[in-house]
């Protein structure tokens, strides 16, 4: 049985308020017009993160914090949680950015899952470049339907937000897909060892921290940025 975590985690000290917007709408448009814009060129994004240069292809999910925290929240919380010495899973890899920086803080095994084949080229490039290819192994496979048997100590979950949540205003709160976050906690019950634990990261306009079924919210993972709520939720081993 998975129990809520007991152990504080904390977001490294930064400056996360650093664009605001009224509301949904806005930042909604924000995006979009960034993600049009990066799609339109044609070029790879050279783009620095967290000590490490990243290739970022325009149809693949960039890390850039002049789009998003997510990425940044999750790691901050990942990283004050700990990966050396343990096996990693990254799912939705994206870029590989997770993935790459898990090798590099002494992760002995890291493996990436992503749907996207774009991604996945993208992955592979910034793995290689970054020489942890032998530590990081990419699978083009949706976790929660891999028949693969391995177990981890560490769970990364990063997923896109839902296609209409962009689309529309109509709902205040940018949501996960909920049978995805489904499939992937019913996996996660059963592909983390004893004393792991999973992390998901997640956003909301609102600024309401409801979990993800067996998923904890730890208070001290919250973040605000561009007038969006970030925050991790995290589920251990029991």
């Amino acid at each position: 049985m998975l129990q809520a975590p007991t152990a504080a985690l904390v977001i490294r000290p930064r400056e996360y308020n650093v664009c605001s917007f009224p509301d949904e709408s806005a930042y909604v448009c924000y995006f979009n017009e960034c993600w049009d814009a990066r799609r339109r060129c044609c070029d790879n994004i050279a783009l620095p993160f967290e000590g490490i240069n990243l290739t970022v292809h325009p149809q693949v999910f960039s890390p850039n914090i002049l789009e998003t925290y997510a990425t940044s929240v999750l790691w901050d919380v990942v990283r004050s949680f700990g990966v050396e010495g343990k096996t990693v899973a990254d799912i939705g890899c994206g870029c590989g950015v997770l993935s790459i920086l898990a090798a590099k803080q002494g992760a002995v095994k890291v493996h990436a899952f992503e749907i996207d084949s774009d991604a996945v080229e993208n992955a592979s490039e910034n793995i290689h470049s970054h020489g942890v290819e032998d530590i990081v192994m990419i699978e083009q496979v949706d976790f929660a339907v891999s028949t693969s048997v391995c177990t981890f100590d560490v769970i990364l979950i990063s997923l896109p937000l839902a296609e209409d949540a962009w689309k529309s205003n109509a709902s205040c709160t940018l949501k996960v897909v909920g049978s995805a976050i489904d499939a992937i906690q019913q996996s996660a019950h059963r592909r983390l060892n004893p004393g792991g634990r999973a992390f998901l990261v997640r956003g909301s306009f609102e600024g309401t921290y409801k979990p993800c079924g067996e998923f904890a919210v730890d208070r001290s993972t919250i973040a605000h940025a561009f007038g969006h709520t970030f925050w991790v939720e995290s589920l251990s081993s029991s």
